[in-house]
C-alpha cells in the first residue's frame, strides 16, 4: 500500500525540506489556511519548526514568523532539558560499564538537524545488548530513575521507560529493535555496534548507528508505527541521505535489507521521499530492490500491517489491531521465531501474565468501559432539597 501522509502535513513538510524557491511557493498556499498560534494537531505542529527555519533562511516576511519562531525556542529549551538528563543517565550505564548507543532523537539532532529546536523530542531514545537489559534496569532503578512498567520478561518487551529523579524527562532504554534486520527475538546485531561511531551528549561521549544503519531504523520505526502517526520519519530520513553524502553505504544498506527480508516497506519508503522531496536515493538501489523477489508470506505480511485500523471490531474488539501491529513487528521474523515469540508479544499487548487469562481481563474491561458509558448517559440525580439549585450546586452535581 503506498504511503499517504495527510495533506496539511505533506505540504508542510514540502515547506520545511524544499528549496527556497518551492518552500515559498508551498507555504503560500498552506499558510492562510492554518493559524499557527491556535493550531492543535500535534503532528502537524511537531514540524513547525522545519518550516521557520525554511521560511527564515528564504527571507519570508509573513505574520505568523514569530509564532513558529517560538514554537522552534520552545523545542530547544524543552530537548536541551532532555539532553542534560540524558547526559546523567549516560554517566550512570557508563560507570557501570554498559555499553549504549542512541537511536533516533539524539543522534539525529546532534549529527542531522545541528539546533536541538528543530526536531522535538518526548524521550530520549537508547540501546543496550540484550544480555544488559536486566542490569541496566537495576542501575538505573539504583540511580533513581522510576520505572514506568516493570517487565515481565525480556522476551515479550523490547524496551522499558524511564523517568528521571526529578521527572523532568523520560529515556527508553531498548534492548531488541522490531523489525530489524537479524529476523529473530534475540536483538543481537554485533555489525551495527561495530559500525557505530562516537558522539558528544553534552561532554559526554556514547555510540551512534552509522548513517546506513540510522536511515534504516528511522524507516523500520515508523513502518512499525505506522506511517502516518509519526510524520516525524520524513525529515529524519531525508536529512540523512542529504547529508551523509559518501558516508552512506548503500551497498551495507542494501545488503542488510536483503538479508533481513524488509525489501517491501524499505523500498516503499525509498521511493515515497525520492519521488515527493527528491531526496537522493540513487536510481540503482531501487532497481535492485525492485528486482527482489518477496516470498508469498512475507507479501501477506506486509499487506496485514499495512491494514489501517480506524476503530475496534464489533465483535473481535482490539484483535484485528492486534493482528495488523503484530504483523508490523514480525514481518521479517522466521516462521519459527514468529510462532516461538507470538505468545510473549500478546501477552505485553494485552499486559496480561497469562494468555489463559486474556479473554476474562478483556471481558471485564469491557463491561467496565460499558458501565462508565452508561454512567456518562445517566441524568444527574434530582436534589433532595426543595427550591433553585445555585450555580455552585450545579457544578457539585
Amino acid at each position: 500500500m503506498a504511503i499517504q501522509l495527510a495533506q496539511l502535513h505533506e505540504h508542510l513538510l514540502l515547506v520545511g525540506l524544499s528549496s527556497r524557491d518551492r518552500a515559498v511557493e508551498q507555504w503560500q498556499q498552506v499558510g492562510p489556511t492554518i493559524d499557527v498560534a491556535t493550531l492543535r494537531d500535534r503532528r502537524a505542529i511537531k514540524l513547525l519548526p522545519l518550516v521557520w527555519r525554511s521560511l527564515a533562511e528564504a527571507g519570508v516576511q509573513d505574520p505568523q514568523l514569530a509564532a513558529l519562531e517560538a514554537i522552534a525556542n520552545r523545542t530547544r529549551a524543552s530537548n536541551e532539558l532532555l539532553f542534560e538528563q540524558l547526559r546523567s543517565a549516560l554517566e550512570v550505564l557508563d560507570i557501570a560499564g554498559i555499553r549504549t548507543l542512541g537511536l533516533k532523537g539524539v543522534p539525529l539532532v546532534v549529527s542531522y538537524y545541528l539546533d536541538s529546536g528543530l526536531r522535538p523530542m518526548s524521550d530520549a531514545d537508547l540501546l543496550v545488548d540484550p544480555t544488559d537489559a536486566a542490569r541496566t534496569i537495576a542501575v538505573m532503578r539504583e540511580a533513581g530513575w522510576r520505572l514506568a512498567r516493570e517487565p515481565r520478561d525480556f522476551v515479550g518487551r523490547a524496551e522499558a521507560t524511564f523517568a528521571s529523579p526529578d521527572h523532568e524527562g523520560v529515556v527508553d532504554v531498548h534492548w531488541r529493535l522490531d523489525p530489524w534486520v537479524t529476523r529473530n527475538a534475540a536483538g543481537r546485531d554485533p555489525a551495527l555496534w561495530a559500525a557505530a561511531s562516537p558522539i558528544d551528549v553534552l561532554g559526554h561521549e556514547m555510540l551512534a548507528p552509522a548513517p546506513h544503519d540510522l536511515a534504516l531504523h528511522v524507516v523500520l520505526h515508523a513502518y512499525r508505527s505506522e506511517w502516518e502517526r509519526v510524520v516525524r520519519w520524513v525529515p529524519d530520513l531525508v536529512l540523512v541521505l542529504r547529508d551523509s553524502g559518501a558516508l552512506f553505504d548503500w551497498d551495507v544498506f542494501v545488503q542488510r535489507v536483503e538479508t533481513g527480508h524488509l525489501v517491501l516497506p524499505v523500498r516503499e519508503a525509498l521511493e515515497y521521499v525520492r519521488t515527493t522531496f527528491d531526496a537522493p536515493v540513487p536510481g540503482w538501489v531501487i532497481d535492485r530492490l525492485h528486482a527482489a523477489r518477496p516470498s508469498r508470506r512475507e507479501r501477506r505480511k506486509h499487506r496485514i500491517a499495512s491494514t489501517r485500523q480506524t476503530q475496534r471490531h464489533w465483535l473481535f474488539g482490539q484483535g484485528l489491531e492486534f493482528r495488523t501491529r503484530w504483523a508490523r513487528v514480525s514481518v521479517n521474523y522466521a516462521r519459527a521465531t514468529a510462532t516461538r515469540a507470538l505468545p510473549a508479544f500478546l501477552r505485553a499487548r494485552a499486559d496480561v501474565d497469562h494468555l489463559a487469562t486474556w479473554p476474562f481481563v478483556v471481558a471485564g474491561r469491557r463491561i467496565r468501559r460499558a458501565g462508565a458509558a452508561r454512567a456518562d448517559e445517566r441524568p444527574p440525580a434530582p436534589s433532595s432539597r426543595s427550591g433553585q439549585l445555585g450555580d455552585g450546586a450545579s457544578e457539585r452535581l
